[in-house]
């Protein structure tokens, strides 16, 4: 890697390299955003169970059953929490596809490809899919990018899971104060 005052130099080696270390991360990242999800899916699971548990002893509770909207209210927090995280790890995610795209455009897979009558997708004009390059092409910065995906793929999946999994516990809450009171 050679270094001048602004800018920085790399042998095609060298990105390659880094390529390879990019990409590798990028299945990490989706991994703790996907792992992550499930932990805390767990955490909201137990704590419903518990509620539940607790509300099929609500007439021996008395006032006292007050005390099971903890539960929902703990989880509705949980859901907040799990949005927030999960968006942190998305968007460190989706942070790599930028720098990985832009190895990716350095080391030459999305230029067009010689000898195509040598491949199998032979109507395909780069070595990476058509729709990354095309996807990316849209964006002339990467921040713009990043916050144009952040609600799309397993990040809205797992917003739409967290809000869903939320509204039930509010609901529960409207129910046990209906039958408290």
């Amino acid at each position: 890697m050679r270094n001048s005052e602004n800018s920085i130099s790399l042998s095609t080696g060298e990105a390659i390299e880094l390529y390879s270390i990019f990409r590798t991360n990028l299945l990490g990242s989706i991994n703790l955003h996907r792992e992550h999800s499930q932990h805390y899916l767990m955490f909201i699971a137990a704590v419903i169970t518990a509620t539940i548990v607790g509300a099929s002893q609500i007439d021996k509770l008395g006032k006292f059953g007050i005390l099971l909207l903890i539960g929902p209210l703990l989880n509705i927090a949980i859901c907040f929490l799990a949005v927030k995280m999960a968006d942190r790890f998305y968007k460190g995610f989706l942070e790599e596809v930028t720098v990985a795209a832009k190895l990716e455009d350095l080391i030459g897979l999305t230029g067009t490809r010689q000898f195509k009558d040598h491949f199998c997708y032979k109507d395909e004009k780069t070595i990476v899919p058509d729709r990354w390059v095309s996807d990316r092409a849209k964006f002339h910065e990467s921040e713009k990018f990043v916050s144009s995906f952040m609600n799309r793929g397993a990040n809205f999946v797992n917003r739409l899971t967290f809000l869903f999994v939320g509204l039930i516990n509010f609901g529960a809450i409207l129910y046990m104060i209906y039958e408290i009171f």
